[in-house]
């Protein structure tokens, strides 16, 4: 007698499935011509959206500190030291305005889906 393994069956072919990046695509386009406004398009632009106001914080208190040395040395050097504070206040302003949003649809979702 001899102990001879089994042979495995081979699993059926299974076409590709899209890249989750194409998926994503797909859902943001998808959503954003949705005419019925069915899906939505801001939870899913959120991230982007801190991103692009966390480089216009930056670009802002660069422009103060600019301003502030045009006006005077004592100023520039005050609003230097000060400046990491603003753009801090100015991030967690922008970061408390998202989350906002982000509870509404969180919301939106529970409510909806909640057993009757």
């Amino acid at each position: 007698m001899t102990d001879q393994p089994t042979p495995t069956p081979q699993p059926a072919y299974q076409p590709p499935q899209p890249s989750a990046t194409s998926q994503a695509i797909k859902g943001l386009l998808g959503s954003l011509f949705d005419l019925s406004f069915k899906s939505f398009v801001t939870p899913k632009v959120i991230k982007f959206v801190f991103i692009l106001q966390l480089i216009g914080l930056a670009i802002f208190t660069l422009a103060i500190i600019v301003t502030a040395f045009a006006a005077g040395a004592g100023a520039g050097i005050l609003v230097l030291i000060l400046s990491p504070l603003i753009y801090l206040i100015g991030v967690l302003v922008a970061r408390i305005q998202l989350e906002l949003i982000i509870v509404f649809f969180r919301i939106y979702e529970t409510l909806n889906n909640r057993p009757t």
